[in-house]
């Protein structure tokens, strides 16, 4: 993979303007996606931590426990 920092800004800007004719209703469903989406890389990364440390769960998640 190589990195050309000219393309690399250039696309910056054009996704800046490319945000800057949207309203900000759209702006702002956008960034309640954007949450979520963090929200669920976070709860990943929570179970993915208790697997490594606790070693795992129970069939029913529901019973699912862990000492972190």
């Amino acid at each position: 993979m190589s990195f050309d920092l000219d393309k690399i800004l250039e696309s910056q800007r054009a996704l800046r303007r490319q945000l800057a004719t949207r309203s900000v209703a759209e702006k702002l469903r956008m960034l309640d996606a954007l949450r979520e989406r963090e929200l669920a890389i976070a709860g990943q990364q929570f179970l993915w931590n208790c697997v490594k440390t606790c070693g795992g769960w129970s069939a029913n998640f529901s019973s699912f426990a862990c000492g972190m």
